[in-house]
């Protein structure tokens, strides 16, 4: 019983660890809507915390 609890303990950590490393990457271009020019230096945020 001592060896399940301590395997079960073993493997929500280590899974815990696991999807902490996932990322995403958004690739793209900010483009003005009047000129049409791609815009330098913008930042980007997403309400959704998975990306």
């Amino acid at each position: 019983m001592k060896r399940i609890i301590i395997s079960s303990i073993f493997l929500l950590i280590t899974t815990n660890f696991v999807f902490a490393q996932t990322t995403g990457k958004i690739l793209g271009k900010i483009i003005d809507k009047k000129t049409g020019e791609p815009l330098p230096f913008v930042n980007i945020n997403s309400p959704f915390p998975l990306i």
